[in-house]
């Protein structure tokens, strides 16, 4: 009995052995985690990879390759979160974790069976003891994840294209305005989910304001800005009309629609003088099917400087010559019969004023090369935007010279004296 009882003692020590050494053996291990629920076309999820090293010293630079390509699988970049540490026999247990958000574009099956590329680094024998990275690469335990298409939509062409969770915001600086002022609205869409190519929401026809196309105005990871450029033609139009926005919902598994709210005008009467104006200045464009006009406001950009009345060139080359020779000849006569000290002050003063002279007139030719010079051919009045029902900003005579800013389609924006409107193409002629 001693003798059985003794022998299970020595093979359960020696099965503890075993195990402890099989145990405390290295190894690399690696592994891939992705939702376990099905997820839609166009959600976007969290994908990861992580390395787990055991008495393994790997390099830091890791990278993953077999994942499939767009449509079926778009990635953003990779960040690495915080690596866990466990100790383990007297040794550490290290996992690095790799994120990204993922979506796919492709209703199916997507089967994920990447390869983790690694290098083991080890020290070499001898007196000068260098790592030497060797390169190692494992392929990881397939997983597959359903894609579900969008369910079909009742309303299909008010669809934004986004999938998640959003909200919309509508704001704007011009709440005190007068009939035919330009309003700039900002529309925000904030949240978290798809938004890449999504339609930008509009304001409906509405016929007591001038609406013009969105722009995308800035775009950030969640959160999209268009801008849209709106003119009261009366004072009915007294309340900015609230913008909708559809999306997808996966959490809800349905559409939902949110509105923003809608904003109060206020109405004034026409202030006179320059303050009315606001430079309009529309750059037509177009991206991912959104019409794109650019608006600039006056007081954010720079005024070119411009004589009260446009001088041809050549008047100017000629006036430059003349007063050149009447400098020179003041010049040389000054020195032949005035003293010394009345030349010197004499050429000076000469300097001084043809550098004045020259100064001016280098600020108009910088404006004549920037901005080609028109002439008026008919009496009209420029607007404050291409429209013909716009505020009227400054009244343009026949024979008055100008500078052309831009054209958009049928107008063209010019300035004269710092003051800035748009014309019909037809009211100007090259000069």
């Amino acid at each position: 009995m001693k003798q059985i009882i003794v022998n299970i003692i020595i093979w359960l020590f020696m099965t503890t052995c075993i195990f402890a050494q099989d145990d405390n053996q290295p190894y690399i291990r690696s592994s891939i985690n992705i939702p376990e629920r099905s997820v839609y076309v166009n959600e976007i999820w969290p994908f990861e990879f992580s390395i787990t090293s055991y008495k393994v010293q790997l390099s830091p630079n890791l990278s993953i390759s077999g994942l499939p390509v767009a449509p079926y699988l778009f990635c953003s970049d990779f960040f690495e979160n915080p690596e866990k540490r466990v100790n383990k026999d007297y040794n550490v247990e290290i996992t690095k974790t790799f994120q990204c958000n993922a979506y796919s574009s492709v209703p199916g099956d997507l089967a994920l069976a990447p390869t983790i590329h690694m290098s083991i680094l080890q020290k070499s024998r001898g007196f000068f003891r260098n790592w030497i990275e060797t390169p190692y690469e494992q392929k990881v335990k397939p997983k597959r994840l359903r894609i579900l298409p969008l369910p079909e939509d009742k309303n299909p062409a008010t669809f934004s294209g986004a999938v998640g969770t959003f909200k919309i915001e509508t704001k704007t600086k011009s709440k005190d305005v007068t009939i035919n002022s330009l309003i700039k609205l900002n529309i925000v869409i904030q949240g978290s989910g798809y938004l890449k190519n999504i339609k930008a929401p509009i304001i409906g026809e509405n016929e007591n304001f001038k609406i013009y196309n969105p722009i995308l105005l800035d775009k950030e990871e969640n959160q999209v800005t268009f801008e849209q450029t709106i003119i009261p033609l009366s004072e009915k139009a007294d309340t900015i009309p609230s913008v909708s926005f559809r999306f997808f919902d996966p959490s809800q598994a349905e559409y939902v629609t949110i509105s923003s709210p809608e904003i109060k005008l206020t109405f004034h009467k026409e202030k006179s003088g320059n303050n009315q104006f606001e430079a309009f200045r529309p750059t037509l464009t177009v991206t991912n099917n959104i019409t794109n006009l650019t608006v600039s406001s006056s007081t954010s950009q720079s005024v070119d400087p411009s004589f009260s009345e446009v001088i041809p060139q050549n008047t100017i080359n000629i006036a430059m010559y003349a007063m050149s020779g009447v400098a020179l000849f003041i010049i040389i006569i000054s020195w032949m019969f005035f003293s010394k000290k009345r030349a010197i002050l004499t050429t000076v003063t000469i300097i001084v004023l043809a550098g004045i002279i020259a100064f001016a007139i280098r600020k108009y030719t910088t404006t004549s090369e920037k901005y080609p010079l028109y002439v008026v051919s008919q009496q009209s009045k420029a607007r404050i935007a291409p429209n013909s029902q716009a505020l009227k900003t400054f009244q343009l005579n026949k024979g008055d010279y100008v500078f052309l800013k831009e054209t958009y389609g049928d107008w063209s924006m010019i300035f004269k004296n710092e003051h800035y409107g748009w014309v019909k193409n037809e009211t100007i002629g090259k000069q």
